[in-house]
């Protein structure tokens, strides 16, 4: 038996279960769905793979030593304990009854402005991979540029008086058709099923904001190493790759999706031009056909560097710091106005 412990339990795991187990008679796939991924030190999670952390998330685990390193089987990666699989790619998602394409904005700094206040709903760093990305992004994208990471602070407490609700990453989309908000930063998986499932909701590309980040995969000391290999292989390649797109999902690009160049540094700084895709099939890279969503994500949509590794070392910290000092502290007379999804 092999043991996969995973952040969802969606079609794309089951069927990537099934296919292994048909690959590799004799031996079964059990999905083992756990809230935190990877779980805090020193404590112990029976799988042999961990599947879905955040790129912040496996770099503290590798870093502190709870994974192996990648077993010969896996495919090439830049990290050496870690595979990249998806890309999480933040878009700015707006209610077509509220915003016009051509009003909705392409730099997060724009949302500063009081014209938003009480707009904007953004995914809850609490618990959602894209809200920590934008906390730890910011964060040190200020720290870099002023030398003082409180600079971080008050441009996430800038950013919290447009806010009107901070929501689970997987309710976003329905939450802004709904007209709980007007706008939202969204992960474009969500904001492009959304838009094919006919919900009043379009995105458009974040020319400055927060960058990409992965999800990934590991493998955990006492796993069957020949087995880990094999799956991961499998969640990296085919059928893996097509399995993600069927569902909306954006496969990890060969570099993991991390600090590629763009970007001067500032939080929100311009990072390149980008636009989205419309209905129809293009090419993949392997000779596979691919949504022009996806096509257009992985090829336009603007990448900014991030420091993963520095990220990681205090995100923790720094989300400790923005639920004190910044979430509801955003305007006067806003404390504590947001309400607990």
């Amino acid at each position: 038996m092999l043991t996969v412990a995973v952040k969802e339990t969606g079609p794309v795991e089951q069927r990537l279960a099934s296919a292994f187990e048909a690959a590799h008679p004799g031996v079964s796939v059990r999905l083992l769905e756990t809230a935190a991924l990877p779980p805090p030190a020193g404590e112990a999670v029976a799988a042999d793979v961990w599947w879905g952390a955040d790129a912040f998330a496996m770099a503290a685990a590798a870093g502190d030593g709870r994974l192996a390193p990648l077993p010969p089987a896996a495919p090439p990666s830049p990290h050496a304990r870690w595979l990249p699989v998806e890309r999480i790619h933040p878009v700015l998602a707006f209610n077509v009854d509220s915003v016009s394409r051509g009003a909705a904005p392409r730099d997060v700094r724009v949302l500063f402005h009081p014209l938003w206040r009480g707009r904007l709903l953004l995914p809850d760093p609490a618990g959602s991979a894209l809200g920590r990305a934008l906390v730890g992004w910011a964060m040190d994208a200020e720290r870099v540029r002023t030398g003082d990471e409180t600079a971080g602070v008050d441009w996430l407490r800038r950013l919290d008086a447009s806010v009107v609700a901070y929501v689970p990453e997987r309710e976003i989309m329905r939450a802004l058709a709904a007209g709980r908000g007007t706008v939202a930063v969204a992960d474009l998986r969500d904001a492009a099923r959304a838009r094919a499932d006919g919900l009043p909701v379009d995105y458009v590309a974040l020319e400055g904001g927060p960058p990409p980040i992965t999800r990934g995969m590991a493998m955990l000391p006492e796993a069957d190493t020949a087995l880990a290999g094999a799956f991961m292989a499998l969640a990296a390649g085919e059928p893996g790759r097509s399995l993600l797109v069927a569902e909306y999902r954006l496969p990890a690009d060969g570099a993991g999706g991390e600090g590629r160049s763009g970007g001067d540094g500032r939080a929100g700084a311009e990072a390149g031009e980008g636009r989205e895709g419309g209905a129809g099939v293009a090419e993949a890279p392997d000779g596979g056909a691919e949504p022009s969503w996806a096509r257009e994500a992985r090829q336009r949509l603007p990448v900014a560097p991030i420091r993963v590794d520095t990220v990681a070392a205090h995100l923790d910290r720094w989300l400790g710091r923005w639920r004190v000092e910044a979430r509801g502290r955003g305007a006067p007379g806003t404390m504590n106005r947001h309400r607990e999804e």
